[in-house]
């Protein structure tokens, strides 16, 4: 199937145990991607093994959000997809084996900045999960202004991680 958002065109389907999504003529999400997501997990909570609150912001960030679900400790999860449109619509067409826990999932609808700038209960944990900054769009996320938000919304003995590609 597929479906649109104002910034792409998705299209899914189903191979083995994978639910997949491509788009920009590339994969854009795999559900579950169990192993990368559990590396996550465990490098952030390696700085911050008593998290409670976590915010979650990146593309393909689903399966993480999934791996926090299952942590005992995990109060809160939020989900920011750089397309906002994203997690509703993925949502809305994953089988129902993947979506164990997700009503305790946080999924704001407003644009992040925007959502960053109202007073709120602060993170321990903040993951960017996001590709490297190689378009104007993807750029805002790592501005001064943008880390000043996130500064603002985690604790003071709290964890942000980015995600940068290795090399040269």
């Amino acid at each position: 199937g597929g479906f649109t958002t104002p910034e792409a065109r998705y299209l899914y389907g189903e191979y083995g145990d994978q639910f997949n999504v491509v788009a920009w003529e590339t994969v854009a999400d795999t559900i579950p991607a169990t192993e990368h997501a559990s590396e996550i997990v465990a490098i952030h909570l390696a700085q911050r093994p008593a998290a409670r609150r976590f915010l979650v912001v990146g593309r393909s960030s689903f399966s993480v959000c999934q791996r926090l679900l299952a942590l005992p400790q995990a109060e809160t999860i939020t989900w920011f997809d750089l397309d906002p449109a994203y997690p509703a619509q993925l949502l809305s067409r994953l089988p129902e084996r993947f979506l164990a826990g997700v009503e305790r999932l946080e999924i704001p609808k407003d644009e992040i900045r925007r959502w960053l700038r109202q007073p709120r209960v602060p993170y321990d944990v903040v993951i960017l999960n996001g590709p490297d900054a190689t378009t104007l769009a993807l750029i805002r996320y790592f501005t001064r202004e943008f880390f000043q938000l996130l500064k603002a919304n985690v604790r003071d003995t709290g964890v942000v991680g980015v995600r940068v590609s290795a090399g040269e």
